[in-house]
């Protein structure tokens, strides 16, 4: 009678349990994105989530991506993009792997990074301590914005109302607004509602500048970890990588070369001096050439991030500095 007893307290405190929890099973999700503007928004929450970020290009689930999801049995994916950006093909080919999906989308990139918010916001609240509100079609730019480890939001296309009804109830700490011309809208509505505002406008490099003397003060563990240095002339590919390597913890800041200038390179580098050492991630050789001279002068060590093919890179090796 007493064994029944107890084995019948046992079921109802299961029952009363989370099934992956009961079961000792938790589930291994992943991000899947196809472009930078969505990796961005959703690298914050990945890293913070504790899931793996994986690039797939658009039409076609890639060889890397079905082998990172395989390997590391993944049985949920986020896709983050509407079919524009990640086919249904490419959703098909994830759910023919036995994984279940889920998508967060908008119409565009703009409404995109809000629903990203507010999946943020009922998942992981106490990220939503810092904002960044940045330049959604300003790819020079936007990058920066990953490195402070908080929710993004883009602004553009005037969709200013949306975005500023959004805001209207948040109550950050630390609002970044980055980016030329931003909505008055915008800049009155965090002005009032978070505790401290930090602008980061004028030209493109000046942006990135202020942004970055920032990072360490927003987020602290930045300054333990490389910063990614990112100069993407011919594809996509440098910015995936750089933000791959964030969520995966290779680096802990992302800063963007907006133009192959060496004044301009020296300008950003000089702001880097928080961090150990640089990885550079790049398409062009020269550039990334000249990055390395300059961090030498500054003291950095510098490294370049290996890619996994057509974007998102997972590891780093040395370069010749």
């Amino acid at each position: 009678m007493k064994i029944y007893s107890i084995l019948l307290s046992l079921m109802v405190i299961l029952g009363a349990l989370p099934l992956s929890f009961a079961s000792g099973i938790a589930e291994n999700v992943a991000v899947v994105v196809s472009t930078p503007a969505d990796a961005i928004v959703a690298a914050p929450y990945a890293k913070a989530m504790g899931y793996k970020l994986i690039y797939t290009p658009t039409g076609e689930l890639s060889d890397d991506a079905k082998r990172e999801l395989e390997r590391n049995n993944i049985d949920k994916v986020i896709i983050v993009g509407g079919s524009v950006a990640v086919s249904t093909n490419v959703e098909n080919q994830i759910k023919g792997l036995k994984i279940t999906t889920q998508r967060v989308w908008g119409e565009t990139r703009i409404e995109t990074s809000q629903k990203m918010y507010e999946l943020i916001k009922a998942e992981k609240p106490e990220l939503l301590d810092n904002l960044v509100v940045v330049e959604g079609f300003n790819e020079k730019i936007s990058p920066v914005a990953v490195s402070f480890g908080a929710p993004v939001l883009y602004y553009g296309l005037g969709k200013d109302e949306g975005l500023a009804k959004i805001l209207e109830t948040a109550k950050p700490k630390n609002a970044i607004i980055i980016g030329s011309g931003a909505p008055r809208i915008i800049e009155n509505t965090l002005s009032k509602n978070a505790e401290n505002t930090i602008i980061a406008s004028g030209s493109d490099d000046s942006a990135v500048r202020t942004a970055l003397a920032y990072v360490t003060k927003i987020n602290p563990n930045a300054g333990n970890k490389d910063v990614a240095v990112v100069y993407a002339e011919k594809t996509n590919n440098p910015i995936l990588d750089a933000v791959v390597s964030f969520v995966s913890g290779y680096v802990g800041s992302i800063a963007p070369i907006p133009k192959s200038d060496e004044g301009i390179i020296s300008n950003i580098v000089s702001k880097l001096t928080f961090s150990s050492g640089i990885s550079i991630s790049s398409d062009d050789t020269s550039l990334s050439n000249i990055v390395s001279n300059i961090a030498t002068t500054h003291g950095l060590s510098s490294t370049g991030i290996t890619s996994s093919g057509g974007g998102g890179g997972t590891s780093s090796t040395s370069t010749p500095t």
